[in-house]
C-alpha cells in the first residue's frame, strides 16, 4: 500500500465546502491535501440568497431589489436585496486561494488510521480528514437522510413573461397540487427568465420527472411559450442529513438549513471558524454549531410539519408565516440561527395560528425523532 504524503489536513471534495475549508486552513498555516477525482468540474447550481446572509465579497451574477411571495389571497414582498452568486467566479476565487494545497485527483473510499484510503488502495496520510463530498458523503459515517427538497428548473427565452426583472419570485404558492410544489422565478430581463418547480420538503422526495411535467403544465396555463432552453437544472437536496460520526463540513456535515434548503451562506461563513477549530482541537463542537446548534432540533421539527402538509395545509402555513413580523420570519430562516430567537419566532407562529394549524404545528413535538449520533474523535 503506497502513501501519497503526510499532511495536516486531508479535505475530500473540491466543491465550495472543500475549497473554502482548504483555503482557510492554508491561510492559518496548515498543510493541506485536497482529494477529488475531478477537482476542476465547474460549479453549476443556481445559488441564490438574501444579500445580507452572504459575506460581502461574494461575487454576484445578478441582483433583485426584493423577493415576492405569492399567496392565494395576496402577494407580499421581502424588501431585502436578493442575489444570485456567480458560481464560476466563486470557483475561480476559491481555487486560487486553495492553490497552495497538494491536489490529488483520485476517488476517496474510506477513513483509515491516520488518513484516507483512495480507490487504488493508496493512502493520503493526514492528522485530520474532513469529508466535504456533499450529500454523497463518500466517507460514510452516518445514517441516510429521509426528507428532501427537489426542484426542476429551466433557463428559458420567451416572447415575453409576466414577471418584473426588478424582483425575484421566491415562492409562488398559488395553484398548488398534491403533494405540493411551488414556482420559483428569477427574471433576467423582459424575455429571459429562470423558472423552477420546487417541492419544498417531502418524505420520500417528489420525483424530478413529476416536477418537470408540472413545470411544463404550469407554463402552458400561464400562456408562456418557450422559444429556447438555455439550461436545465435538477436539484435533490437532503434536508435532514444526520450529523456524521466522522469529521465533515458542508452538506456532508448536515449543514443544509432544514427549513430552506440553503447551504452556501453557511459554508462561506463557517469555513474560517471550522479551520480554526481543527487547529485547536474543538472541531466536533464547531461542526455541531455550524449545523445549526440547538436551533437545529427546532428546524427539524419545522421540517416535520412541512412534510406532512398537503396543498391546502401548506397554503395555510405560509399565510400565517408571512403574516408575522419580518424580524420573526428572518430569525427562523437565518443561516446563523439563534435558539432563543427561533423559539420566539415559532411561538409567535403558533399563537396566531388557527386551531387546525395549531394542531399541525404541535404534532411533531409529540412524535419521536431518532436522536443524532454522537460525534467521533476529530482524527477518526
Amino acid at each position: 500500500m503506497s502513501t501519497h504524503c503526510n499532511t495536516d489536513l486531508a479535505v475530500v471534495g473540491a466543491g465550495p465546502a472543500g475549497l473554502a475549508l482548504a483555503a482557510e486552513a492554508l491561510e492559518l498555516g496548515a498543510s493541506v491535501t485536497l482529494v477529488d477525482p475531478a477537482p476542476d468540474r465547474p460549479f453549476e447550481p443556481t445559488w441564490c440568497a438574501f444579500a445580507a446572509d452572504l459575506p460581502p465579497d461574494v461575487p454576484v451574477l445578478q441582483r433583485w431589489s426584493g423577493a415576492e411571495i405569492r399567496l392565494d389571497a395576496r402577494t407580499t414582498v421581502d424588501p431585502r436585496e436578493y442575489v444570485q452568486v456567480d458560481g464560476h467566479a466563486l470557483q475561480a476565487r476559491l481555487t486560487e486561494r486553495a492553490a497552495g494545497a497538494r491536489w490529488v485527483r483520485a476517488e476517496a473510499r474510506s477513513r483509515v488510521d491516520g488518513g484516507v484510503q483512495l480507490a487504488d488502495g493508496s493512502v493520503v496520510r493526514a492528522a485530520s480528514v474532513v469529508d466535504c463530498s456533499g450529500a454523497a458523503r463518500v466517507l460514510g459515517g452516518g445514517s441516510a437522510p429521509s426528507a428532501f427538497q427537489t426542484a426542476y428548473g429551466l433557463e428559458i427565452e420567451t416572447a415575453g413573461h409576466p414577471w418584473s426583472p426588478d424582483r425575484a419570485v421566491w415562492m409562488d404558492l398559488t395553484d398548488l397540487q398534491d403533494p405540493p410544489s411551488f414556482l420559483y422565478v428569477l427574471p433576467r430581463n423582459g424575455t429571459r427568465v429562470f423558472v423552477e418547480e420546487t417541492a419544498l420538503a417531502a418524505r420520500p422526495p417528489i420525483p424530478l420527472a413529476a416536477l418537470e411535467i408540472r413545470l411544463a403544465q404550469r407554463l402552458v396555463r400561464m400562456g408562456i411559450e418557450i422559444q429556447h432552453v438555455h439550461a436545465v437544472e435538477r436539484c435533490r437536496i437532503p434536508l435532514d442529513m444526520p450529523i456524521p460520526t466522522g469529521l465533515a463540513f458542508g452538506a456532508a456535515a448536515g449543514m443544509v438549513h432544514p427549513a430552506t434548503g440553503y447551504l452556501l451562506s453557511r459554508v462561506l461563513a463557517g469555513a474560517r471558524p471550522f479551520a480554526q477549530a481543527l487547529s485547536n482541537g474543538t472541531a466536533r463542537a464547531e461542526m455541531a454549531r455550524l449545523s445549526g446548534g440547538p436551533a437545529r432540533t427546532l428546524h427539524l421539527h419545522g421540517l416535520d410539519v412541512l412534510v406532512g402538509c398537503d396543498g391546502a395545509a401548506l397554503s395555510a402555513f405560509f399565510e400565517r408565516f408571512f403574516a408575522m413580523p419580518a424580524a420573526s420570519r428572518e430569525a427562523f430562516l437565518s443561516p446563523q440561527p439563534q435558539a432563543l430567537a427561533t423559539v420566539l419566532a415559532m411561538g409567535r407562529m403558533f399563537l396566531g395560528a388557527s386551531l387546525p394549524l395549531k394542531r399541525r404545528l404541535a404534532a411533531p413535538f409529540f412524535s419521536s425523532r431518532a436522536p443524532q449520533p454522537e460525534l467521533a474523535c476529530p482524527h477518526s
